[in-house]
């Protein structure tokens, strides 16, 4: 038997339950510590780079196994003690216990990994930054939403406790509590004060195995630079007609309280969604108290006070300040030749997966001309409704999927300088890129919350492909990859990839 023999032998012979004493060698890009045994690979949860520790193996695969940290025999010194007390059982952070700049290391290699191992790119020519952090890396969230159960009878109402919070790790059911360190204070004392009257008004949660119950979400929204929130609940029910009278009336003394005791507070929604699964917000929302939109005003090198109106529903990203810094770095990469001093002021930009139209307002200043597109109704109406409120004449959005924009975009023979994508954490359909191809902007700019998607279409992207319209083999070379944290104390990035045509 040779020693490849033994190797294999040993990787069948691990069982679930078994212990093996392990060293963390780096982080995975689902979070996770990866250590090895023989030529198995384990992933470990909650282990940083350089701890020797013992491991549970609680799931074993054809190609991998999985494991807990049951103790450590040598900790790391990426390693610290998680400051919030529910780290160690809730999912919602995943990198409390690893030191900020070890979080930082760990994704520019996250983005490594997903570029040399899904893209195959040639990472010697291409230059990947470090990560920018976050200042603050706590408290640093514009948005929470939180999935609601029922807890325990009250012995003196005869009622239910509520739990609020995030779901615990591997599990769907939820740690209830009362503090989130990456959320500001004040929307801590405003969760717990929206559980406490909910409680008290007998409002049942939703129970997702019966699909009974109402409550299923709670979400709170903050303006950063305004203070103004915006707090929904989501509903199991198909409308407002739904609700009986009586819960109608407790909502709305709920809301009336809520504005009262917090004047920040610019409106109440309700927001019903009838379907089973995990999609969260459905699409009828009601406005019960104040007002159904609130402010955000972002500025920067290149833009001072651009006003966003944002709806219940619409997208914008979590952390406002890291928000800023992208947009000004993506204003820089489309308009600035830093190498030889000049700048490009007449370009006509195509902005994919817009939103409410944070990047292409952001770079309206600069362009001849910004065309966004997006598929969602309510973020298109917020959208216009920023053009207006900026007085801006040169952007315009187009409401639909990009898949079928952007074939009517190259009919019309529309021919952007530069196409920013920002889609979800799905990435890019192949009908969208070879759409991107036919159009042959001189730069793209893509901006993804998901490496491994990110990865696999630039790989597409720098091949040559044929581009019929023009008769011409049409490729990119990725320039610069720029990982944000927009995410700390979690395994998610953000990045930006900067292509230019090649010649």
């Amino acid at each position: 038997m040779n020693i490849g023999d033994v190797y294999k032998l040993n990787w069948h012979n691990l069982k679930k339950g078994q212990t093996l004493d392990l060293t963390i060698e780096s982080i995975a890009p689902g979070g996770e510590g990866v250590a090895k045994f023989n030529n198995c690979t384990i992933f470990v949860e909650r282990s940083a780079p350089g701890d020797v520790a013992t491991v549970r193996l609680y799931d074993v695969r054809k190609d991998f196994a999985k494991g807990k940290i049951e103790s450590l025999i040598e900790p790391s010194k990426q390693r610290q003690e998680a400051p919030c007390s529910y780290f160690d059982w809730c999912g919602g952070c995943q990198w409390q216990h690893l030191t900020y700049q070890a979080q930082l290391e760990a994704k520019q290699d996250i983005v490594r990994q997903a570029m040399v191992r899904v893209g195959k790119l040639d990472m010697q020519d291409v230059v990947l930054e470090p990560t920018l952090g976050a200042d603050p890396n706590f408290r640093y969230r514009n948005k929470s939403q939180f999935p609601v159960q029922k807890g325990q009878k009250i012995k003196e109402t005869g009622k239910r406790r509520l739990k609020v919070g995030y779901y615990e790790r591997n599990s769907h059911e939820i740690v209830d509590i009362n503090e989130c360190l990456v959320q500001p204070e004040e929307l801590d004392l405003l969760m717990i004060s929206a559980k406490r009257l909910l409680e008290d008004a007998g409002i049942p949660a939703y129970d997702e195995h019966a699909e009974k119950g109402l409550l299923r979400h709670i979400l709170i929204r903050q303006a950063q630079t305004t203070g103004q929130i915006l707090i929904t609940f989501v509903l199991f029910a198909p409308g407002l007609h739904a609700l009986s009278e009586g819960f109608q009336n407790h909502f709305d003394r709920i809301s009336e309280r809520l504005k009262k005791d917090y004047p920040s507070i610019q409106g109440v929604n309700l927001n019903f969604n009838s379907k089973a699964g995990n999609r969260i917000m459905g699409g009828s929302t009601v406005t019960i108290e104040g007002l159904g939109r609130m402010e955000e005003r972002l500025s920067g090198k290149h833009n001072d006070g651009i006003v966003f109106s944002l709806s219940a529903t619409s997208f914008f990203q979590i952390n406002t300040r890291q928000t800023q810094l992208i947009l000004d770095r993506i204003y820089d990469e489309i308009f600035s030749d830093t190498a030889n001093g000049a700048n490009f002021k007449s370009q006509i930009i195509l902005d994919a997966y817009a939103g409410v139209g944070t990047i292409a307002l952001w770079l309206a200043s600069g362009a001849q001309k910004v065309v966004a597109i997006e598929e969602h109704p309510q973020a298109v109406l917020d959208g216009r409704i920023n053009v207006e409120l900026n007085k801006m004449s040169n952007v315009e959005f187009e409401e639909g999927d990009v898949e079928n924009v952007l074939p009517k975009l190259i009919e019309a023979q529309f021919k952007p300088d530069c196409i920013v994508l920002d889609p979800p954490r799905k990435g890019v359909s192949p009908l969208v890129l070879e759409s991107v191809l036919k159009m042959a902007p001189e730069k793209i700019v893509y901006m993804s919350c998901n490496p491994v998607t990110l990865a696999r279409d630039l790989s597409k992207l720098v091949e040559s492909a044929e581009n019929r319209e023009i008769g011409e083999n049409i490729g990119y070379k990725v320039e610069r990859i720029l990982p944000f944290d927009m995410f700390p104390q979690t395994y998610h990035v953000e990045c930006l990839a900067i292509l230019k045509r090649n010649a």
